[in-house]
């Protein structure tokens, strides 16, 4: 059984009904809900409920550390939580059972956060420096929460990952949903070298991430391969490339581009048990309306083609 919500006020009382109400509940989907200001608590302790998901745009005001959702859910073994969440804080406790989690959760500076009036909130300059500490500070307890977990899907998170120790992940199957003009290659980097177990890594050209620039812009001039020859992909067999219909190549080709090429020569360089590489074809781009991105794709893979490979038994795939 599931159910699936959204458009409607949240409220602790409404919460515990519906929790209440379906004792075999196993699908959860929360999306575009309104809380107001308050500390929520979603305490699931049915063994049935298997899948949680936090999806869409969450309304919640600007004062971001007003509104706190903390999540009780030891039997939970899937967790999604995506979308615009902008300034809700979720807290998670005892999820250890959880083998699938997404976080994709779009990342903004509070700078960029629109009032109820539409007008731009303008904070000091020590509330943007606490609203991107706090946002390290959560990001950080979620890898610590799931460092166990199978497979890890991970979004707009990577403006956040410079200065954080990230902890060891035990996930064997790894998504990056990447934004191709506005990735940050230090947190990439970052993330794989917490990442020594995974076997199975897709890369995903994501066009909705939302990021700023010059906060991006730190990190992407450091020495990818001899960072991260330093610890390689021991365990890597499987890289995808996908990318998504969403994403054009005509106006940022050449950052876009050189970053994502960067990064895949570090991984055939350093992966020596890489079975695969595949880099999917694209259909027509929606936004030129050419075939600006398996033009650009089919280009890449010719150049990886004469990339060196510690793997010899690596295939580079292209269709």
């Amino acid at each position: 059984m599931s159910i699936k919500l959204g458009n409607l006020f949240l409220d602790n009382d409404k919460i515990a009904n519906l929790l209440s109400g379906c004792p075999v509940l196993e699908t959860m989907e929360l999306h575009d809900l309104v809380l107001l200001k308050g500390l929520y608590r979603m305490e699931i302790s049915s063994s049935k409920l298997k899948t949680l998901k936090l999806k869409g745009h969450w309304k919640v005001g600007l004062q971001f550390y007003h509104h706190i959702l903390e999540i009780y859910a030891p039997y939970l073994q899937h967790l999604e939580i995506s979308g615009d969440l902008y300034d809700l804080r979720c807290i998670l406790f005892n999820v250890s059972s959880v083998v699938t989690a997404k976080l994709s959760f779009n990342v903004m500076c509070i700078k960029d956060i629109l009032d109820d009036h539409g007008q731009e909130f303008d904070p000091h300059e020590d509330s943007c420096s606490y609203y991107h500490h706090f946002l390290r500070t959560l990001i950080h307890n979620y890898l610590l929460v799931f460092h166990n977990a199978n497979e890890l899907t991970i979004g707009a998170l990577f403006t956040e990952f410079q200065g954080i120790p990230l902890p060891e992940l035990k996930c064997k199957y790894l998504t990056l949903e990447l934004h191709e003009e506005k990735f940050s290659l230090y947190g990439v980097a970052g993330l794989l070298r917490a990442s020594p177990h995974v076997e199975t890594l897709n890369i995903l050209e994501d066009s909705h991430c939302r990021f700023e620039l010059g906060y991006l812009a730190k990190g992407d001039d450091i020495d990818l391969q001899s960072w991260i020859s330093r610890f390689g992909f021991p365990n890597l067999k499987n890289v995808k490339i996908i990318s998504s219909s969403g994403v054009c190549f005509k106006d940022h080709f050449k950052q876009g581009f050189d970053k994502l090429l960067k990064l895949s020569e570090c991984l055939l360089k350093n992966a020596t048990i890489l079975e695969k590489f595949v880099i999917s074809k694209s259909i027509k781009c929606e936004i030129c309306s050419i075939n600006c991105v398996s033009t650009c794709l089919s280009q890449m893979a010719e150049k990886l083609l004469g990339c060196p490979r510690s793997s010899t038994n690596c295939m580079i795939i292209y269709y």
